[in-house]
């Protein structure tokens, strides 16, 4: 009778286990779960110059689209828009973005990050906003 229980039970486990699903949502560093994405670095530091550095890894076959990157200026003198890059692309699994070409005044630098990231028909929406103060 044990053994009887022991069987169907067994059974049960194995049958439940292998209809679970084989792709779920990937962790990503800063908590957020996304499909494709497994890797995500989005910085901005402020000394001479402006050194923004981008850089996304995902599963084989991921590509990005319309990704933008807006440098903006909101304290000290010459406020707004420094610079902007739209329409970038990237067929390769890993996006990259650097630039240290812009000179950093004093004053604090908005980076708003924005890029589509697409496999399978799936896709991830990246949004991130971060801060540097010179």
């Amino acid at each position: 009778m044990v053994k009887n229980f022991l069987c169907i039970f067994f059974a049960l486990i194995m049958i439940i286990g292998m209809t679970a699903p084989v792709c779920a949502a990937l962790p990503n560093n800063d908590g957020i779960q996304y499909v494709n994405v497994t890797e995500k670095k989005v910085e901005i530091s402020a000394y001479n110059y402006l050194i923004i550095d981008i850089e996304l890894k995902a599963l084989s076959g991921t590509a990005y689209y319309n990704g933008n990157v807006k440098i903006t200026k909101i304290t000290g003198s010459n406020t707004g828009v420094v610079a902007n890059w739209t329409g970038l692309n990237s067929s390769s699994s890993t996006f990259t973005f650097y630039d240290d070409s812009i000179t950093a005044d004093y004053g604090t630098y908005v980076l708003e990050f924005s890029i589509l990231a697409i496999r399978n028909g799936k896709m991830d929406v990246i949004n991130e906003t971060r801060y540097a103060t010179k």
